[in-house]
């Protein structure tokens, strides 16, 4: 990758931009016209940079969110005809939309159990140990408003390298672990795993950070607050384990940058201990995840 960092940042943010908008404005009547009005962009240029950026189409991802849109509303009960919800996802029929539904889900729409769990509700935990990991970090300590320069400025390195496959990692502040007030104070660090020790990032710091066992949940980054709910009492009925000090840890399953709100997810790693020595722990890979 040959961007300068100012680029490559100001590419991150108008993607970033694009897919919240698409994402806040499903029921609206999108086009790729209006897209690339929004992103100050040629509808050439948009197509070109979306599909490299995210691996499909604006439409199919359009499509694909409505129809995700349509599953939570029939799962919900809130509509008076399919017909009326495929007309809302965009299909001018019954049968394209249900088709289309299929598809996606590998179900028909009305095979969708009513007050079945919802897509993004259910928050399943698993143990995994990971060892001591040898990373590249880049430690911030200020407003937490500040703090994504930092990651852009890893993720650029890494890129430039030739590395595929970024993923971010975080480090979260002991005392405000999900802050996202931006005035907020808080020590985090930004890392990636030291997979290639041969061609370092020559911004970040080379350390280890010490292995552990964590309790593992991966889910909607707004559903951080919510899994803590109960949280003790889950790890030690479900894992066998107990909560412990230490700072909780974030990686991103995919670019957030480059998926709608809808569609972001993350792994939350929380430090925990055994109880007894019965439960088995995943072996930890640093790879990135395909989500």
């Amino acid at each position: 990758m040959n961007l300068s960092f100012e680029t490559f940042r100001r590419q991150a943010y108008r993607m970033r931009g694009l897919m919240d908008f698409i994402g806040q404005h499903l029921d609206n009547d999108l086009c790729l016209e209006d897209l690339a009005d929004f992103t100050h962009l040629s509808v050439a240029h948009l197509l070109r940079l979306y599909q490299h950026r995210v691996g499909e189409t604006p439409m199919k991802t359009i499509r694909r969110l409505r129809l995700q849109q349509a599953w939570e509303r029939i799962r919900e009960n809130r509509y008076r005809t399919l017909t009326d919800i495929g007309f809302d996802a965009g299909y001018g029929s019954s049968a394209a939309f249900s088709h289309a539904f299929r598809r996606q889900f590998g179900i028909a729409p009305t095979d969708v159990p009513t007050g079945m769990p919802s897509l993004t509700e259910t928050v399943p935990l698993h143990l995994e140990f990971m060892p001591a990991l040898k990373v590249w970090q880049m430690p911030y300590a200020g407003n937490y408003a500040d703090n994504g320069y930092f990651k852009a400025r890893l993720a650029w390195q890494y890129l430039r390298t030739g590395r595929k496959g970024w993923r971010g990692w975080r480090l979260n502040d002991r005392d405000h672990p999900f802050c996202e007030s931006d005035h907020q104070y808080v020590q985090l660090s930004h890392f990636l795993p030291a997979l290639d020790s041969s061609m370092p990032l020559c911004e970040a710091e080379s350390v280890t950070l010490p292995g552990g066992l964590y309790a593992v949940a991966r889910l909607a980054p707004a559903q951080r607050e919510a899994c803590l709910d109960g949280l003790p009492e889950r790890v030690r009925a479900e894992l066998g384990c107990q909560c412990v000090e230490g700072r909780m840890i974030e990686r991103d399953l995919h670019i957030r940058d480059f998926r709608a709100p809808q569609e972001r997810r993350i792994a939350l790693y929380i430090p925990v201990a055994r109880l007894h020595q019965t439960v088995q722990a995943r072996s930890f890979s640093p790879l990135p995840i395909k989500c």
